[in-house]
């Protein structure tokens, strides 16, 4: 009888390792599939634009649909167009007016710059090339922005005034909101700026 009481117990204290190391390992999945998600949820950082002097003449903007002179700025974007993805282009000028912000009404969607995910109440911005229109967390917008940033502080290269107060949207924003956007014009993001290799990596369409 004591034999079988102590191999009763040993099967239960069998049970109830093989539990424990069962829930372990079942944690520390759940642990792996937590940082996978937080890792997925911040994203990779992606540059969205493209600033680059036009090789050719043979670009239209696709905007107000007028070629683009050679030596000219240009803002490239990836956008659907002729049936494939490729590389769509505005002047500096008509990417600016295209500019739109809101603030998000649902929790669906996600940032194209960082991945994370689009919460109710917060603000956004929106590009848009061609039939393409993405959008941005505001807190990521200047840095999706800086190739045309500082494409606007480069002196004699791209005269354009842009009222921040005029684009679509600025009045929905909240106050603090409204004054980060005006940071994003009212002074030179680096002083004799021009754009650099990476500002012009990459572009698909060489015309």
């Amino acid at each position: 009888e004591r034999e079988g009481d102590a191999a009763a117990e040993g099967d239960a204290d069998g049970e109830a390792k093989r539990e424990a190391e069962t829930k372990a390992a079942g944690e520390g999945a759940g642990q792996a599939q937590d940082n996978a998600a937080a890792t997925s949820a911040s994203g990779p950082k992606k540059q969205l634009l493209v600033v680059e002097m036009a090789k050719t003449s043979r670009s239209k903007c696709r905007a107000c649909l007028i070629p683009i002179p050679r030596g000219t700025p240009r803002v490239g974007m990836t956008s659907f167009i002729g049936g494939r993805v490729a590389r769509t282009w505005q002047t500096p000028g008509c990417f600016l007016k295209g500019l739109s912000l809101s603030i998000c009404t649902t929790n669906r969607g996600k940032c194209k710059y960082s991945g994370e995910k689009f919460r109710e109440g917060q603000a956004r911005m929106a590009m848009t090339s061609h039939n393409t229109t993405i959008h941005v967390l505001l807190q990521h917008a200047r840095d999706t922005l800086q190739p045309v940033l500082k494409l606007l502080a480069t002196p004699g290269v791209c005269e354009i005034e842009l009222e921040p107060s005029d684009l679509s949207g600025f009045g929905e924003l909240s106050t603090s909101d409204q004054n980060i956007v005006r940071s994003w014009f009212a002074s030179p993001v680096c002083s004799n700026a021009t754009p650099t290799a990476a500002d012009t990596a990459d572009a698909s369409d060489g015309s």
